[in-house]
């Protein structure tokens, strides 16, 4: 179940790239760009055809539909109580199995918990990184792809507060409508829990970043060049703004850099932190 949930989640966002970043304009000859393009032409293509005039700009959000409603489907034919829960924030959502379309209520809030998250990463690396300065082609892609929130982004300090508030008054409502149905217990959400939540699933992402400074400093063994290229430029673009408090600290011993593990470990750190003092506000 984990594969096909990763496989999806990863093709949903494809969708969600196509979805939010027309396909006319310079971004055409975006290499990266075009990649998404050929990986998801045989879904959007065929559904464009289907919808008629509407379907260039419908297409990928029907596409985006279908996956919930297609991971829905997964979830309600699985057998297992890990199945019936997830993981969102700090305290797991518990869907009962006895209310019919219950998988696809979970698989729903699954896929806005992603699009969260994927937009609070992107918000993150605009602030921090100097995207507008940047040429290259993924920082291009990254800055169509944050458009919609272009107002939070100019509103500068305030932009994460605006996005964790506007997703944990989200994240109640829809608790509320699932605990309608019947989908949900009895355990009530409020907006401070929901807002609880939703920091940690920011938080969270920081096993992420740690992942990619691994990847970064493994392939930066076969790339001895001052100049980054290929899967180091967006690497660099998503790890730098994490290692730069330790490029100061002059790590490097002879031929060895141990930047990436300083801020490794200092990451690692602040996730267990924040994780345990989010906890410990989380009311019973």
């Amino acid at each position: 179940m984990g594969i096909i949930e990763t496989a999806l989640s990863i093709y949903f966002i494809l969708l969600l790239i196509r979805a939010v970043i027309p396909d006319t304009g310079q971004l055409t000859f975006n290499h990266p760009y075009r990649f998404i393009v050929k990986l998801t032409g045989p879904v959007v293509d065929n559904l464009a055809k289907i919808m008629g005039r509407s379907g260039r700009i419908g297409a990928p959000i029907l596409g985006m539909l279908l996956l919930v409603i297609l991971q829905g489907m997964f979830y309600a034919g699985a057998t297992t109580q890990e199945a019936r829960i997830f993981d969102c924030g700090l305290i797991p959502w518990v869907f009962s199995s006895n209310v019919a379309f219950w998988g696809i209520g979970k698989s729903l809030v699954s896929y806005l918990v992603l699009i969260y998250r994927v937009y609070a990463l992107l918000l993150f690396i605009s602030l921090v990184s100097p995207l507008s300065y940047s040429s290259d082609q993924i920082s291009r892609l990254i800055k169509a792809m944050i458009r919609p929130i272009e107002r939070f982004r100019q509103a500068q300090g305030i932009a994460p507060a605006i996005l964790v508030v506007g997703f944990s008054l989200l994240l109640t409502a829809i608790w509320k409508i699932y605990q309608a149905i019947g989908w949900l217990g009895e355990e009530g959400m409020v907006p401070f829990k929901a807002g609880l939540d939703s920091i940690a699933l920011v938080v969270r992402l920081i096993s992420f970043v740690i992942l990619l400074i691994f990847a970064r400093a493994i392939l930066s063994w076969f790339n001895s060049s001052s100049r980054y290229g290929g899967p180091l430029s967006w690497l660099k673009l998503f790890t730098d703004p994490f290692m730069r408090p330790f490029r100061r600290m002059n790590l490097v011993i002879g031929s060895f850099d141990l930047t990436p593990l300083a801020a490794i470990l200092a990451l690692y750190i602040i996730l267990n932190l924040s994780m345990r003092i989010l906890v410990s506000l989380y009311p019973q």
